[in-house]
């Protein structure tokens, strides 16, 4: 309906005038109102690709780790065909030089990084890792059992405390600690810029001695020349 077509015009401009404060929550509110007002709203897609986005962004693991399976929409068990697949369908919407609306050279960037993390198995394992720990920070917990709820008096004096064991998942502590991810982010990092810098001195190495080979071809082809 017409009426339908000009609120959902309405609520997409709101939308827009949220990314441009960079009130995402927001303007992804409106931008949903307007898709369902009215699905085919002039660029609502690329509204809504950037929104959810930078909503996926806000709420992190930890302080310093995004949720990068959020942030590309894709489930945890995802395999890495159907990673590259949502990236490429995100990209095409986020793509600066196609999408000019506030905010998606930001969720370019941020869509870029997440497929970066996820195709690589090592990044993605330690990122596994985080995730694990937070969904297990965030679970509540479950209370103990009272020893007095059955009248049970001396079982509540004799029973002996048991011990937490220090093998039986790991070192708890160091799992939820967000140190120990920073410091694991950055031994990862430093890997990686010494893997590149190992493949900068190789090819250096292979050009210098294409560069040698070269010069000893041409001193032998001279000297033929001579003889000749």
């Amino acid at each position: 309906m017409e009426c339908n077509k000009d609120e959902a015009v309405r609520a997409k401009q709101l939308a827009e005038s949220r990314m441009q404060r960079g009130q995402f929550v927001e303007a992804l509110k409106f931008a949903n109102k307007a898709k369902k007002m009215y699905a085919d709203v002039d660029n609502i897609a690329q509204i809504l690709a950037i929104c959810e986005v930078h909503v996926a962004a806000l709420n992190k693991l930890s302080c310093f780790e995004m949720d990068w399976y959020r942030i590309l929409q894709t489930e945890r068990l995802s395999e890495e065909a159907i990673i590259k697949k949502q990236y490429r369908k995100l990209a095409l919407l986020l793509h600066p030089d196609k999408n000019k609306f506030a905010g998606a050279e930001a969720a370019f960037k941020l869509i870029g990084e997440a497929n970066s993390v996820l195709s690589d198995q090592a990044k993605r394992s330690l990122h596994d890792m985080k995730v694990k720990a937070h969904v297990r920070a965030a679970a509540p917990k479950r209370k103990a059992p009272s020893h007095h709820s059955n009248g049970n008096k001396f079982a509540a004096r004799t029973a002996v405390p048991k011990t937490p064991s220090h093998h039986s998942n790991g070192n708890m502590y160091a799992a939820l600690n967000p140190e120990v991810w920073e410091t694991l982010d950055r031994l990862v990092q430093q890997l990686q810029s010494q893997q590149k810098q190992l493949e900068m001195l190789q090819s250096r190495q292979t050009q210098l001695i294409r560069e040698m080979m070269d010069r000893n071809r041409k001193k032998l082809e001279a000297k033929r020349r001579r003889k000749w």
